[in-house]
């Protein structure tokens, strides 16, 4: 089902009952995903390119933020966790090679096997 601004408002999955709601910003962007009342996922923040640079989910226990190169927008860091310990998720650092090829990706804490 689509909004006045015909933006899809509302998805329900096929051969459920599961549906969740779309909210956007006055410029048309996704701002938030949300189940009966309960936010699911909200894009806080973006940068000049339109990278989400900061978004928080299930009702805000946790958020992950995001860095990008100012020049070119790639994306430079990821951290995801709580907010009393923002990196215990994953905290990830993207090294980019001239020809726009990853040079390196570093993870902390290293991922478990």
């Amino acid at each position: 089902m689509s909004d006045a601004s015909n933006w899809r408002a509302t998805q329900t999955y096929p051969g459920t009952t599961f549906a969740v709601e779309y909210a956007y910003t006055a410029q048309g962007h996704l701002s938030q995903v949300s189940r009966s009342g309960t936010v699911l996922h909200r894009f806080e923040s973006t940068d000049p390119f339109g990278n989400a640079t900061e978004e928080r989910f299930h009702n805000n226990a946790f958020r992950t933020i995001r860095g990008f190169d100012a020049a070119s927008g790639r994306l430079t860091s990821t951290q995801t966790g709580t907010t009393a310990t923002p990196k215990s998720i994953q905290d990830l650092e993207t090294v980019w090679r001239s020809n726009v090829s990853v040079q390196s990706a570093t993870f902390w804490p290293e991922p478990g096997i």
